[in-house]
């Protein structure tokens, strides 16, 4: 690795933080033709030669945190979507409603047979937080 003295420029200082560590640094050098600026010249390109002799190793970055946590989601989602499916059950409801038929002036008891889906309503809720938990990280609608 190689070593950028910060200490001999304010502009080195100044980008110290962006020349090492898990930074990613563009560094633009303008130069003079003027023989007036000659000195600024070569102190300036002289720079620019030691910026692109620093190497840097990202060792984590926030994208692959963030890859990291969706793909744990990914699996607890799928786990609680399989534990869901082994708990839920289909169930018959009769409700009986009552309801006024005006042809024959009175009220009149309708019974109703319909179906639905009980059982594992705690894991559907917590189903739904990691589902908003994942949409929040990867701002989608979906």
């Amino acid at each position: 690795m190689v070593y950028v003295p910060y200490q001999d420029s304010k502009l080195t200082m100044l980008l110290s933080s962006a020349l090492g560590g898990n930074a990613k640094a563009a560094i633009i050098v303008t130069a003079s033709r003027s023989r007036g600026q000659a000195p600024e010249t070569i102190q300036t390109l002289r720079f620019g030669e030691e910026c692109s002799a620093v190497q840097n190793t990202a060792t984590g970055s926030v994208a692959s945190a963030v890859a990291s946590l969706l793909k744990e989601l990914d699996e607890r989602i799928a786990a609680l979507q399989e534990k869901i499916r082994s708990q839920e059950r289909w169930v018959q409801v009769t409700t009986t409603r009552r309801d006024f038929d005006a042809e024959k002036n009175e009220y009149v008891d309708e019974v109703v047979v319909t179906t639905e889906i009980v059982g594992a309503e705690d894991l559907c809720q917590e189903l739904e937080i990691l589902q908003g938990r994942r949409r929040e990280l990867t701002n989608s609608k979906a």
